[in-house]
């Protein structure tokens, strides 16, 4: 299961005093408010800017959507996090060619390869399979196993599998190879790049002018509280 948390926090709490000059002691309510609003926004463009960077199906867009919020800042803790927890995607969770498994008698419907891709610039690549780190496997095609997920695996040539279904497809050896489930980035992966190369860079932006927006606020409710 992989993990990744992502810090909203303001750098220089001395700054935000110093705008306020008297009104110092409303600080910590600007911070937790301008923290919080970019926080929201940030989570809204990793989630927007991974979708548009990753070629995920169904599958995986509810594996980005998994982002959230786990903490909000407060006036004592004026930092937010964003969190996701998931497990390894596997290429069954990008887009591929056919898109669902022929099982079965309906195998005779499949191309020669199955096609696959993660990035939305590259072009769909063959799945002709090769060496692996479990070794030599066959080219990679679709399953939908029995808790309902769809995944792309490839036959480890020549290894048993333990304990098969009898239903298994057999080698003409007549054993049921080891199936190997092809690997992708997972959704924290994902969002890691998304956030290290575009989003944190914008959020510092918004938060700036998040703060500036919420000490203009403060100081003119006080200006119209003197009169």
């Amino acid at each position: 299961m992989a993990k990744a948390i992502y810090d909203v926090q303001v750098p220089n709490i001395g700054e935000v005093e110093r705008a306020l000059g008297d009104l110092h002691d409303k600080a910590p309510r600007a911070m937790k408010n301008a923290v919080n609003q970019t926080a929201t926004r940030a989570k809204n463009m990793m989630v927007r800017q991974a979708r548009l960077r990753y070629a995920v199906n169904s599958a995986g867009r509810r594996h980005l959507n998994a982002l959230k919020i786990r903490n909000r800042a407060t006036t004592q803790n004026p930092t937010a996090e964003i969190f996701i927890s998931s497990r390894r995607n596997d290429l069954g969770d990008f887009q591929s060619n056919p898109a669902v498994p022929h099982m079965g008698t309906s195998w005779v419907l499949s191309p020669e390869f199955h096609t696959s891709r993660v990035l939305k610039k590259n072009p769909m690549a063959p799945l002709t399979g090769g060496q692996t780190d479990y070794g030599q496997a066959s080219k990679g095609f679709l399953v939908k196993f029995d808790s309902g997920h769809v995944g792309m695996v490839q036959r480890i040539l020549g290894r048993p599998a333990t304990n098969p279904k009898p239903t298994r497809w057999r080698n003409k050896n007549g054993i049921v190879e080891k199936l190997y489930t092809m690997s992708s980035p997972s959704a924290s992966a994902m969002h890691s790049t998304v956030w290290r190369e575009e989003v944190e860079p914008d959020s510092e932006i918004i938060l700036q002018e998040r703060l500036q927006h919420e000490v203009s606020k403060i100081l003119l409710q006080a200006g119209r509280k003197a009169k």
